[in-house]
């Protein structure tokens, strides 16, 4: 009679166990329902996601049969919603103004880092490491550049380092009009 007690007993603390882990796994459940269901802020991302990512890219612009310009990129990003393509280690040629009877050659080449094409705002933004070459007489330096691709015209609105042959000219903003092929600096220093 007392094993018969024990197993009782035993079937007793059993059920007991059973009854009290079947609440808490309930209550347990309650709570996450509850807890998760309510808004979580989530750290900002630290990159964004591109719509389009692309490597070794290449953008041609003509105008009627004449190229006008040509967009060299090591990554193209491009992110949804905008009109935007951001680019790494860029590299444009800006072609003279074809003639007919020519065929046409690059002006300029400008170099950076970074760059931007914004198709709304019709520009090309360059930032970091800015490099400006026409033939192989003048070289500038500086940190951003805008080509308004539809004008012709390369700005430069901050400090500007520029190599012409042998001499060295620094000044405050630089604007070069592609098709009048005219180049205007202003604040110029000539360094000794």
């Amino acid at each position: 009679m007392s094993d018969h007690l024990s197993t009782r007993a035993l079937l007793w603390e059993f059920k007991k166990e059973i009854a009290l882990l079947s609440l808490l796994g309930g209550a347990l459940v309650y709570m996450l329902y509850t807890f998760s269901s309510e808004e979580v802020s989530l750290a900002p991302l630290e990159q964004p996601e591109y719509l389009l990512h692309l490597d070794n890219v290449e953008i041609e612009d003509f105008w009627l049969d004449h190229k006008r310009w040509t967009v060299l990129g090591k990554q193209a990003f491009v992110l949804p919603g905008t009109e935007k393509v951001n680019l790494t280690d860029v590299r444009i040629l800006v072609y003279h103004d074809a003639d007919s009877e020519k065929p046409q050659e690059v002006d300029i080449v400008v170099t950076a880092r970074e760059g931007e094409i914004d198709w709304k705002e019709e520009v090309v933004t360059l930032n970091e490491q800015v490099v400006v070459t026409r033939n192989t007489e003048m070289q500038a330096y500086t940190e951003k550049a805008f080509y308004r691709y539809t004008q012709g015209i390369l700005e430069v609105p901050v400090k500007v380092d520029i190599h012409y042959l042998e001499d060295t000219i620094i000044g405050e903003k630089l604007t070069y009009d592609v098709r009048q092929q005219t180049l205007q600096l202003s604040q110029a220093l000539l360094m000794e």
